[in-house]
């Protein structure tokens, strides 16, 4: 699920997949020049986790 947070005025998007508190966390960074979608396929094979893709900023949709 695709969120949003704005941190010290700017606006940061993110993916997150919380199914289970008792399930470990996963966060997953993209490279330069990528943003969190570089993931999406990946995040169906990850259901034993919870998992946090945070864009970079001035990546994806995350502001500068």
């Amino acid at each position: 699920m695709q969120k949003q947070i704005i941190i010290d005025g700017l606006l940061r998007n993110y993916d997150i997949h919380y199914t289970d508190t008792a399930k470990p966390w996963i966060v997953m960074l993209h490279g330069r020049g990528q943003s969190r979608q570089t993931f999406q396929v990946l995040q169906k094979y990850l259901t034993q986790y919870n998992v946090i893709i945070p864009d970079f900023p001035g990546f994806g949709s995350s502001h500068t």
